[in-house]
């Protein structure tokens, strides 16, 4: 459902600017996810990933806007919050 999303994203920006992601950026948006890679700003969350992962270097580092309320983005912060937890209790 993330990765969706952010594919989501990825098509709008390559409508307005053809070229700024890899042909394959779908494939690459799972095999280059890592589940360190984002960060908190007032009122949502950011996922990025590193030049090249998923874009071209023009491009600059991918980051995809995602509101706090949006449930996409609550679950992947629990889902992340519960592994941390699992590793620290082991």
């Amino acid at each position: 459902q993330l990765h969706r999303s952010i594919a989501r994203q990825i098509a709008h920006r390559l409508s307005e600017t053809p070229g700024s992601y890899f042909d394959d950026y779908r494939s690459l948006l799972k095999d280059a996810f890592h589940v360190n890679r984002f960060y908190l700003r007032p009122g949502s969350g950011v996922i990025y990933y590193q030049q090249y992962d998923i874009a071209p270097y023009s491009t600059g580092i991918p980051e995809f806007y995602f509101p706090r309320v949006n449930l996409i983005f609550v679950q992947y912060v629990e889902k992340l919050r519960t592994s941390h937890k699992n590793f620290e209790s082991s």
